[in-house]
C-alpha cells in the first residue's frame, strides 16, 4: 500500500495529526519516538555514539533531550555531527517499516520531522504538511518548551522556509484552531488517502 510522510514545524501539530490518523486505521511510524527510543537505551549503538560525542547531556543514564538540545541548536556543526549519528539509524529502521507497509493492505503514514532538509520526500507517495500561523506556532512553542520567543524564531530559521515546504507537499492541514477543526482537516485528507 501507500506511504504518506507528515511533516511541519515544532509545535505544528505532526503527531497529533499521526495519531488522528492511526485512530482511522493507518499504520503509523514516529522518527522522533524512534529517537527517543535509542536515547533511553544504554545498549543502543546510537546511544554510546551521542554519550561519548556529548557527555554533559547524559543524565540518570539516559540522554537527557533538554541538555542536549541546548548544545547543539546553539552550533550548526555540532547539530550537523549529531545528526550524522542519528539520522542513518532512524532511517534504516523507517525504511524497514515502509517496506512492511508496502506489502500490506494498509495506508502507511510516517511522522518526519526533517523530511524536507534531509531531502527524503521522494521516498514517499505524498507529504502532508501540517501548516500553522507564524503567531500561533510561536505562542504554542513558548507555552510548549522552555524557550523565548527569540529562541523560538531562532530555532525556526534552522529549517527549510515554510513556503518552500508548502510548495512540495500534496496535502496542506491546516492547525490553526481547535482539535475539532484539526479532526474535520484530517478526515479531509484520510478520504484522498486510505485504502481502497
Amino acid at each position: 500500500m501507500r506511504v504518506y510522510a507528515i511533516a511541519g514545524t515544532i509545535a505544528s501539530g505532526k503527531s497529533t495529526v499521526r495519531k488522528l490518523l492511526a485512530s482511522k486505521g493507518a499504520r503509523t511510524f514516529d522518527c522522533d519516538e524512534r529517537i527517543h527510543r535509542y536515547y533511553s537505551d544504554i545498549r543502543s549503538p546510537v546511544y554510546a555514539k551521542v554519550a561519548v560525542l556529548f557527555p554533559k547531556a547524559v543524565q540518570d543514564g539516559r540522554i537527557d533531550r533538554a541538555k542536549l538540545g541546548a548544545v547543539v541548536f546553539k552550533d550548526r556543526k555540532k547539530l550537523a555531527l549529531l545528526e550524522s549519528v542519528v539520522h542513518p539509524q532512524v532511517l534504516a529502521d523507517l525504511a524497514v517499516w515502509m517496506r512492511s507497509v508496502r506489502r500490506s493492505k494498509k495506508t502507511g503514514v510516517a511522522e518526519v520531522p526533517l523530511l524536507f532538509e534531509k531531502n527524503l520526500a521522494d521516498q514517499f507517495d505524498g507529504v502532508i504538511y501540517v501548516d500553522v500561523d507564524t503567531d500561533v506556532l510561536l505562542a504554542r512553542i513558548v507555552s510548549t518548551y522552555p524557550m523565548s520567543r527569540a529562541q523560538a524564531l531562532t530555532r525556526l530559521r534552522l529549517f527549510a522556509p515554510k513556503a518552500f515546504k508548502i510548495q512540495r507537499s500534496n496535502f496542506i492541514v491546516a492547525n490553526n484552531a481547535g482539535l475539532d477543526e484539526l479532526q474535520k482537516e484530517v478526515d479531509r485528507v484520510w478520504r484522498k488517502i486510505k485504502p481502497r
